[in-house]
């Protein structure tokens, strides 16, 4: 038989298809949030640099070492959930402008709530690695520093 039709999309060669695929997409957002951490804990360095005299002036005053390291971690997980809904928001402006546009009435679907739910706990997630490191250095201050200025 030379004329036999041969299936060659098969399901198992679509699965496997798409599982890289996810692969491949989990990675870059690993190393998404990996720069993204880097970049909160290097934010959150600069800013103890620059607000060391301040955060010590706050122990001197009768603050406890938990208070002034609490104080750097909510910064840096602000700056991570500000930095996701600014993606989140860039990322549904681009959704409702590019889907329409090229797929036309099939393309009218929703933004996945559940991914910007998923970013934000991700931006929440960065901002407390990337802000671990500075707020540990931030409670270890010494009080004398404010006496030398």
């Amino acid at each position: 038989m030379t004329g036999a039709i041969v299936r060659v999309d098969t399901v198992d060669d679509l699965a496997s298809t798409l599982a890289m695929l996810r692969g491949i997409f989990f990675g870059v957002g690993a190393i998404t949030l990996t720069v993204g951490v880097i970049g909160v804990l290097n934010i959150g360095l600069a800013s103890l640099r620059e607000r060391a005299e301040e955060l010590a002036l706050r122990r001197a005053l009768g603050a406890r070492r938990s208070d002034v390291a609490i104080l750097v971690l909510a910064e840096s997980v602000l700056i991570g959930l500000l930095g996701a809904a600014t993606a989140i928001a860039g990322a549904t402006g681009l959704f409702h402008t590019l889907v329409p546009a090229l797929w036309g009435s099939a393309g009218n679907v929703g933004f996945p709530l559940s991914a910007g739910f998923a970013g934000l706990a991700a931006g929440a997630l960065a901002g407390l690695a990337g802000g671990a490191v500075p707020a540990l250095r931030a409670a270890r201050l010494p009080i004398a520093t404010v006496m030398r200025a």
